[in-house]
């Protein structure tokens, strides 16, 4: 499953992230795509697979535990000014904020 989110609230932000879960060079090849259409891109991974299927230049790794996850994820977002969020992936505790 794919799923994008929107925060009006933050619509002044002109930001995408990436949340990838494993998905080899697929977000990758999206944040690529995305930064060839001028797209300001970051990406949240979780594991070492996810870092080297990434560009390093916007990566940053979570690593606390999942009742971590929201107050890091707000403060990513807020402190980037993204206002767009792609992420994959059905059966994780991410999605729920």
């Amino acid at each position: 499953f794919f799923y994008k989110f929107h925060f009006p609230c933050l619509s002044d932000f002109q930001a995408d992230i990436h949340i990838s879960l494993s998905m080899g060079d697929f977000f990758k090849r999206l944040d690529n795509h995305f930064k060839s259409k001028g797209a300001k891109t970051f990406r949240i991974g979780f594991n070492v697979g996810d870092w080297f299927f990434s560009n390093k230049d916007n990566y940053a790794t979570f690593r606390g535990k999942k009742e971590e996850w929201k107050e890091f994820f707000i403060d990513y977002v807020k402190k980037n000014k993204i206002d767009k969020i792609f992420l994959f992936g059905d059966c994780s505790f991410i999605k729920i904020l």
